[in-house]
């Protein structure tokens, strides 16, 4: 499955560069009420790069794999539909993430394309169109970038974890000992980039996700085991891994019932 998602990236990339040209031309609209804007905002850029993966994925083996897609609707139903309902395969796509930064003009939005095994990150490709900038993980031994990274970050505290959302301070009370005197940040505040380019950046000591949305919040958990970096993990019971399969759907998408913390190496270590 891997090998097809591998033969596919310059059709991702160029539905991805497609999806970018609406920026600016297509209103948001309101797809949920969770009270973050983040997590409710949605345009018809996201559902036509959805749509478009989708019609190619459907006529591949992939097809056979459960999906787990970020958007939903009237028109894409019927091709969501043909996937199929139960596998130990799952695709993710998530068609447009940082749709708040994509209504906002910024380029830091990305698409991102995951497949998963049972328990196991298999694959993951993530694209940021208006930087021309790529990274892929395969497996637990391979990964690659498409170049530097574009960006000028300010360098911050090596202190500093950052996160998307949630409330980290009670999310991970139980590890705050551990991490005495580290800064628990929302990655905007620091840079419109958001946290996950922080974080690959090495601009940040550390990444917190707890209940993370299956079709972006695995990215930099797949990247921390990669890339070999300190990965504490849980599931909802509170024991190690992390258990993918445990998902519950929520206003805020498909989530694991679990949480990590990565740290970059050379950072403080925690327990």
């Amino acid at each position: 499955m891997e090998e097809i998602l591998l033969n596919l990236e310059p059709f991702i990339r160029s539905v991805a560069e497609r999806g970018g040209q609406f920026q600016g031309q297509v209103d948001s609209q309101t797809k949920s009420d969770t009270g973050s804007l983040a997590a409710d905002v949605v345009t018809q850029a996201d559902y036509w790069v959805q749509h478009e993966l989708l019609q190619q994925f459907v006529n591949t083996p992939l097809a056979r794999c459960q999906l787990v897609a970020e958007e939903s609707s009237a028109q894409l139903a019927p091709l969501m539909e043909r996937f199929a309902h139960e596998s130990d395969y799952q695709l993710l796509i998530d068609p447009i993430d940082g749709t708040k930064r994509f209504v906002e003009g910024l380029p830091y939005f990305s698409t991102i394309v995951s497949l998963r095994y049972q328990n196991q990150c298999l694959y993951t490709f993530c694209y940021y169109p208006k930087l021309s900038w790529w990274v892929r993980l395969i497996g637990e031994e391979s990964w690659e970038f498409s170049g530097r990274l574009p960006l000028s970050i300010p360098e911050s505290s090596t202190k500093s974890v950052v996160y998307t959302s949630g409330t980290p301070e009670q999310d991970f009370a139980d590890w705050q000992s551990e991490l005495a005197g580290w800064d628990w940040l929302k990655g905007d505040s620091l840079h419109p980039c958001g946290s996950k380019l922080l974080y690959i950046s090495g601009s940040v000591a550390g990444y917190a996700s707890s209940k993370p949305n299956l079709y972006d919040g695995l990215m930099i958990y797949h990247y921390a085991k990669v890339r070999r970096h300190k990965l504490r993990e849980q599931n909802a019971q509170g024991h190690s891994p992390m258990d993918l399969a445990r998902c519950e759907t929520t206003p805020r998408g498909v989530q694991v019932s679990g949480r990590y913390l990565c740290l970059q190496p050379g950072a403080n270590q925690c327990k």
